[in-house]
């Protein structure tokens, strides 16, 4: 996942979880969400054998976590 800044005041996130960021400057949760670059829809979380990556409904195909877009929400 690329680096994400936090909305409010800009200041690096800690990862809290899989898909979850935290701010310790503002005290904000936030939630990661995937989109696909092709169509730019949400994507799937897919965990398989250890890896991850995700799946696009609309493109119907597999993509990998570097190739995703990701949003704070």
């Amino acid at each position: 996942m690329k680096n994400l800044n936090c909305k409010k005041c800009a200041g690096a996130l800690e990862k809290t979880g899989k898909v979850n960021l935290h701010c310790n400057d503002c005290d904000i949760d936030y939630s990661v969400q995937s989109f696909c670059t092709t169509c730019g829809d949400e994507l799937e979380y897919l965990v398989a054998c250890g890896a991850v990556d995700f799946w696009c409904n609309t493109c119907n195909e597999l993509k990998s976590k570097s190739s995703a877009t990701y949003r704070l929400v």
